[in-house]
This record gives structure tokens, sequence and C-alpha cells, in this order.
């Protein structure tokens, strides 16, 4: 029986990820967001894990969409049977072997979204394409690392469930998202794969990666959009030339992994000249304080 999102209290916004997933913007999103310029709808032709969609005030129309059927797959099942995967992911035991057994497939849609769920969060590591990680698990209480009684916590996933309703989630190649709902009045906020030289391992972490080629494309098409566009990277001499030289403008925010300072990057994120045109009439006294920079 499908539980609905009635039986269970909800909060207004989930509390945390409800995936480990590679290229998260979760921690950063309070920026990503105070860079949106007003919009009626919103469009993430690269979903992934939901980070910036999930910590957002809902739009009139919102459209999520990611070419891995993994993360599609466990979104749909949250949304229409919360209870039932929740249910079968508090049965879950936090052990080896049922994170091994999570690295197969599942024709069943309930029990793959709870294995990718498994493998989310069970496995060291974000990579989605490595299926050799190995699994997480503590040794001593006081360790850097958090127990498995806090990463398993569930409970915010009924408030994700409750914030995907409404969003239509797809997919569909990223590129032909993009053309099919520009529009004036949509927000387009692109987090592809990055450049592969920009990364510190340099390699696959993506079943769906882009080749330069592909970011190429990608520039030329949000470069003739009519829809506000933004996109995230880190900061390269190619995207330099892609965006920058074409008027679009970067802005900065230092991010870490693993929550090390010295695993610090920076993140970029390009506006195209209306979407910052728009952005500064709307907020003049950010850019006057100097907490946004051209």
């Amino acid at each position: 029986m499908t539980t609905t999102l009635a039986e269970e209290p909800l909060s207004r916004e989930p509390a945390r990820p409800p995936l480990r997933y590679f290229g998260s913007k979760w921690q950063i999103a309070p920026f990503v967001l105070q860079h949106f310029p007003p919009h009626e709808s919103y469009v993430e032709p690269f979903g992934g894990g939901a980070s910036i969609l999930l910590r957002k005030p809902r739009s009139k129309l919102e459209t999520y969409n990611d070419r891995d059927g993994g993360v599609v797959n466990f979104f749909r099942v949250l949304r229409e049977r919360p209870g039932e995967l929740i249910r079968a992911l508090e049965l879950t035991p936090w052990a080896r072997a049922e994170y091994e057994r999570s690295t197969e497939p599942a024709e069943d849609p309930l029990e793959a979204a709870r294995r990718f769920f498994v493998l989310s969060w069970m496995g060291i590591g974000m990579n989605a394409v490595d299926r050799q990680r190995s699994f997480r698990y503590v040794a001593k209480a006081s360790g850097i690392w958090r127990p498995p009684a806090r990463l398993w916590d569930l409970s915010h996933l009924w408030a994700v469930a409750e914030r995907m309703l409404g969003v239509q989630i797809m997919q569909d190649d990223a590129f032909e998202m993009i053309s099919r709902f520009d529009d004036p009045e949509a927000l387009i906020y692109c987090d592809p794969p990055y450049l592969l030289e920009t990364r510190r391992k340099k390699s696959a972490s993506y079943r769906h990666e882009l080749s330069e080629a592909d970011h190429l494309r990608l520039a030329e098409q949000l470069r003739g959009l009519a829809a506000h566009a933004l996109i995230s990277g880190y900061p390269s001499e190619l995207y330099a030339d892609l965006y920058e030289a074409h008027g679009w403008v970067r802005v900065e925010t230092q991010t870490y992994t693993n929550n090390s300072r010295q695993s610090a990057r920076t993140e970029a994120l390009w506006l195209s000249p209306r979407s910052w045109r728009a952005l500064r009439g709307l907020q003049p006294g950010l850019f006057a304080a100097g907490a946004l920079k051209e």
C-alpha cells in the first residue's frame, strides 16, 4: 500500500541532502540562490542530487532532469511512494553485505531506489561510476566521521518527498531540455559535470560525462537563450573564453570537500548578461557593499 505524505508530519525544508552525490551544491546553495534573478519557471538540465532545487523557493513551474536513471528513479519513487521507500530503508541494516548486495541492479523500482540510497550513504566517496568503493564504517565514537546512527536518520526524506511534489522529473538529453524550456520567464541553472582538467583526480565521476566538445556546445547554446541562464564550474581558461569573453559575469565562493580546509576549492558561478542586469536591479545594496564583484 502506498503511504501518503499526509500520514507523516512534514518540515518546511529538508534538513540535509537526500543523497551523498558527487558535485553536490548543498553547502553552497545559499550562495547560488543569492544570484538567482526573478523567474516564473525553473529548469535544472543536470539535476543530480537536486540540492539547489530542494533549497530554493517554489516557482510556478519546476523541472528536474538527469540522464542517470538511478537518481531519476530514486526521486520518482520517493515522491510517489515515500512511505514504502522510507519503511524499506528503516528495515535496512547498516552492513557490508547489504552494501555489496546493493551494487547489483534491481528490476523493481522501489528496490532499485532503496539500493541507490544504500550505495549513496554506506559507501566511501561519492563517485557514481566507481563500483569498487569501500563500505563505510566507524571504529571510534570519538572520531571525525559521523556514526551510522546519524547518517541513517531518514526523517528528512519526508520533507524531500513533499518538496518534489509538482516538480516535473525527467530523464532526457540536457541539450534538448534547454532548447525545449527556453523562455524569457524561465531560469535555467546548469550544474554539468565539470571539465576533467579542473578536477583534482582528473577522472570520470559520473555515468554521463561531458567532453570538451560538449562544453563548447553547451556554452554556445546558453549564450543564445532568451531565458535567464547560470552555470556552475571551477574557474578555467576555457570557461573564461566561453563565457566571460562574451559578457557573462563570474562570481566565486570557497567550498571544502570532506569538511577539510586542506581541500578548499574555488567554486564559480557564471551569470548571463541578462541575468546579471536583472540581479543588479533587484539587489543594488549587495553590489554597493562589495558582496558581489564583476
